[in-house]
Parts: C-alpha cells; sequence; structure tokens
C-alpha cells in the first residue's frame, strides 16, 4: 500500500547567507528548515505543540550591507568620474579612458541600485524558535516584514497545536520583538 507524502508549503523563499542558503517549510505538524550549503542540505523540524515563541531581534545587517555597497559604490563612482575627466593626449587613449570610465560607471549604479533596494526591503532582525529544550536561531528569514507574515501563517497551526492535551504552552504566538534600535 502506497502512502502519500508529506505536502509542505513554502512560507519563506531562500534567504541567502555566508552559510548558504535557507528556507522555511510548513508541514502537516511541524515547521521545517532547509539549508543548502555546497551539494549537500540540512533540515531541522519543530513540531507545533512544542513551540512556545517566534522571536524576532532587530539586528545591523542591512545597515552594515548598505554602509559596504554603498560605501563601494561611491568610491568606484568616484573613479569613474576621475578616469572620465582625466587628461589623454591621443584620440585612441581617450577612447579607453572613455569605455574605462563607463564601465565603472555602471558597476557604481549597480551598487547603489542594491543599497536602494536593501534599504526598501524593510529591518532586517534574526529569527527564534523558543521550545522547551531553549531557543534556537533560524537562518531564515532576515527580514520583519517575512517574519510577520509568517507568524500569521503559523498562527492557526499553532494555536491548534496548543490547544490540544499533553502541550507545554503557547506563551506567544505572535511576534516578540526587543527594543534593539532599528538600524
Amino acid at each position: 500500500m502506497a502512502s502519500e507524502g508529506r505536502r509542505y508549503q513554502r512560507l519563506s523563499r531562500s534567504h541567502f547567507g555566508l552559510n548558504g542558503t535557507a528556507s522555511l517549510w510548513l508541514g502537516d505538524d511541524h515547521l521545517l528548515q532547509v539549508v543548502s550549503r555546497g551539494g549537500w542540505e540540512q533540515y531541522r523540524r519543530w513540531f507545533f505543540r512544542d513551540i512556545q515563541a517566534l522571536i524576532a531581534r532587530h539586528n545591523a545587517a542591512r545597515l552594515i550591507w548598505n554602509f559596504v555597497v554603498g560605501l563601494g559604490g561611491l568610491l568606484i563612482g568616484m573613479g569613474a568620474i576621475l578616469v572620465l575627466n582625466a587628461p589623454s593626449t591621443t584620440p585612441g587613449e581617450r577612447a579607453g579612458l572613455v569605455i574605462v570610465g563607463t564601465i565603472m560607471g555602471v558597476i557604481a549604479v549597480v551598487f547603489l541600485a542594491v543599497a536602494i533596494a536593501n534599504t526598501l526591503l524593510g529591518p532586517s532582525c534574526t529569527v527564534y524558535v523558543q521550545t522547551p529544550l531553549g531557543a534556537e536561531k533560524l537562518s531564515a528569514p532576515g527580514r520583519i516584514a517575512v517574519f510577520e507574515r509568517i507568524v500569521e501563517r503559523l498562527r492557526p497551526h499553532l494555536e491548534t497545536a496548543q490547544a490540544q492535551p499533553g502541550t507545554t504552552g503557547l506563551r506567544d504566538v505572535g511576534a516578540a520583538f526587543d527594543q534593539a534600535p532599528n538600524p
């Protein structure tokens, strides 16, 4: 007799980080995190009945990325302006400077566009799942807005699981934010 496999619903798009990509999935009775690094995947599952809280802490990732990418874009842009304004002795030399300056200018615009897009995505955060065994950091999501959408999708599942006898008790189904300043 063939049994029908579990069906999962994606809760978050892949979150890219230094340790690979991560995504969250909604299972029948659990939350599943999939982390892909190189050629292998790591799975972590939390049953709804064990989840006591979902916690999001503001972090400085957005500020750091904006500083690095924005500063890089500004420096490359200034370099492009210097190259385009450099004196040249021959028309061939001038054409080469224009090509190099244009390429540098395009790279600078891309860097600055990435910084603007990063700002528009909203505040970044670190998310934790609190269980009776302690708090465990999630690799995804990385933004407060995504975290809030995930909590709203999980809320009915968590409340149903917590209402059953023998559960540990849900402290907070909603989003718990620390009061750190928003970077």
